[in-house]
């Protein structure tokens, strides 16, 4: 069982992101639920896929785009589960 809440260290997880080269690296996994660190790149080039995300801004700034509809965000947002594109400025 997993002891709650949930912590993770961010500094580790920061990390471990680098160390994989990627945008993204999984910290956490239980069942169909996946928590990521994302760090997209000038601009998040993901496709739209089966699995519902929601994000959480930890740093910096940009702007969320959901079809023709766009939302600022900031440290300590939640955009719009269903946003599709993260797009930096």
């Amino acid at each position: 069982m997993t002891k709650l809440p949930l912590k993770i260290d961010l500094i580790a997880s920061a990390r471990k992101l680098t160390a994989s080269g990627q945008s993204s690296v999984s910290l956490f996994q239980h069942g169909d639920a996946n928590v990521l660190l994302f760090v997209p790149k000038d601009q998040d080039t993901q496709v739209k896929h089966e699995r519902d995300e929601l994000y959480v801004i930890q740093s910096g700034q940009g702007i969320f785009q959901r079809d023709h509809e766009t939302f600022r965000c900031e440290p300590g947002d939640v955009p719009p589960p269903v946003a599709l594109q993260l797009l930096l400025p």
